[in-house]
């Protein structure tokens, strides 16, 4: 497998872009949020106890929905693997699933699929539109997965190949991994 060709600045732009339309769709259905990653030059983190170094830090996920109940919402703007599926970096699903523990609350990785949205590509204009929009429930998704295997992403900035996990992305199946937002949210 050869080392893809990214932009991560533009692939950036384009996830921040994802994450006001996630926000905007939030503030129509009168919910209260926090966007954890507007205007940081660094991903969100929580901080409790200490360790060697005085602290101990946890990446937050993307946002925070704050009307009952609490939910966290960690955002990609992808679409699914040639087999059909999504995957995620496996230390980020790790982090995710302790947040979700210690909280109590839930947690969801939450996918608008570009491809759902009729796009050919992850940088084409879509509109927004709550059915393109997927979610997994983090602690679910820890059980288990479909397959794992290293897989292409950025890390610090650089593209990097890390243990991933993947799951199946076919939503009308029995034992489904993903469902709608649309249903979280009662829409």
């Amino acid at each position: 497998m050869t080392r893809p060709v990214r932009d991560n600045a533009a692939d950036r732009a384009i996830g921040q872009h994802w994450e006001n339309q996630f926000c905007a769709m939030a503030r129509l259905g009168g919910k209260f949020f926090t966007p954890h990653q507007f205007g940081r030059p660094t991903e969100p983190a929580l901080f409790h106890g200490t360790d060697s170094f005085g602290k101990t830090q946890w990446t937050l996920p993307d946002i925070t929905i704050w009307s009952a109940p609490d939910e966290h919402h960690e955002i990609k703007h992808k679409n699914p693997t040639k087999d059909g599926m999504y995957g995620l970096e496996r230390y980020r699903l790790d982090a995710l699933v302790r947040f979700a523990n210690v909280t109590g609350q839930s947690v969801y990785y939450t996918i608008h699929d570009w491809e759902m949205a009729g796009a050919d590509g992850a940088g084409d204009p879509v509109p927004n539109d709550i059915s393109h929009w997927l979610v997994g429930e983090i602690g679910q998704l820890s059980h288990g997965c479909t397959r794992q295997g290293p897989g292409w992403t950025y890390y610090n900035g650089e593209m990097k190949k890390m243990p991933m996990w993947f799951w199946t992305a076919d939503t009308s199946r029995k034992y489904r991994y993903f469902r709608p937002l649309a249903e979280v949210w009662e829409i």
